[in-house]
C-alpha cells in the first residue's frame, strides 16, 4: 500500500512538472493530487506508528 502510494506520488509529480509547461491547469491539478498522495502516506505512517505504540504498551513485560 505504501509503495503504491509513493510510486503514484512520484509519478504524478514528475508528470505534473512536465505537463505544467504545456497545459497549466491540468499540470497544477496533477501537482495538487501528488501532494494529496503524500499527505495520505503521512497519515498512513502516523496511524501505523500509533498502532505499534499501542501494541508495545499491551505487551510490556518490564514489571513482572
Amino acid at each position: 500500500m505504501k509503495m503504491l502510494l509513493l510510486f503514484l506520488a512520484i509519478l504524478s509529480q514528475l508528470t505534473a512538472y512536465v505537463l505544467i509547461f504545456f497545459y497549466l491547469w491540468p499540470g497544477l491539478i496533477l501537482l495538487l493530487c501528488s501532494y494529496v498522495f503524500l499527505a495520505i502516506i503521512l497519515i498512513y505512517l502516523i496511524r501505523e506508528r500509533r498502532q505499534e505504540k499501542l501494541e508495545e504498551l499491551e505487551n510490556d513485560y518490564r514489571d513482572y
